[in-house]
């Protein structure tokens, strides 16, 4: 317990040093929960803040909870979930179900891949309309067997039905840069991500800071 306590200040420190000399728009802390059912089986509950002004703040925020069941076999992975989602102070919610299929593998040591793609269907407190998306993560992290290291990623999304809410197609893109720790039962990530956004009237770009612990039990 006491090395992952010192892991988290060590990846703090460094973390968050650089990070005043630039501005960001957006900055996210998520805590991850996975509990094996059985050999093949799991339970994963993830809560998300993000905020734009740290994550206790006076920005504008979001709270995300997700709540998924996953079934793996060899190197692949099926997931099936519900998520909630409360927008700017409870002036609006998101409901979502989402189906996730995962493969992950590693090569010589060198690297490990992770690679996610999926659906998910919306539906907003404020719009009648069940929106619809795809999206597809790639994540690498080199050298794997070494507990502190690298981590990188892109996640890629495609609205089939945007409407009057979101632009039909490719629409938005993420890409991370940032650093892992792995200890046994816990992870640890911080990620500067580089963020393609494309709205119905303008396209934006913007830089977020994504923090992300995960406890394995």
């Amino acid at each position: 317990m006491c090395k992952k306590i010192m892991a988290v200040k060590v990846m703090l420190i460094v973390l968050l040093f650089p990070f005043p000399s630039f501005a960001y728009d957006e900055i996210w802390g998520t805590v991850v929960l996975r509990k094996s059912m059985s050999e093949n089986q799991q339970l994963v509950g993830e809560f998300r803040r993000r905020d734009t002004d740290g994550l206790v703040g006076a920005g504008k925020s979001s709270d995300l909870f997700r709540l998924s069941w996953s079934w793996k076999a060899d190197q692949l992975t099926y997931t099936l979930g519900m998520t909630y989602a409360d927008f700017e102070s409870n002036t609006s919610h998101e409901l979502r179900v989402h189906q996730f299929l995962i493969w992950q593998n590693q090569y010589k040591k060198m690297v490990s891949a992770f690679i996610r793609s999926g659906t998910e269907h919306r539906d907003f407190s404020s719009d009648a309309k069940t929106y619809h998306r795809a999206r597809f993560r790639l994540q690498l992290n080199p050298l794997p067997t070494y507990p502190f290291g690298t981590a990188f990623y892109n996640e890629s999304f495609f609205a089939f039905n945007g409407g009057e809410r979101f632009v039909t197609g490719f629409n938005e893109n993420r890409t991370g840069v940032g650093l892992r720790y792995t200890f046994e039962s816990f992870e640890i990530y911080g990620y500067q991500t580089f963020v393609y956004l494309k709205n119905v009237s303008t396209t934006v770009h913007q830089d977020w800071i994504q923090f992300q612990i995960v406890f394995n039990f």
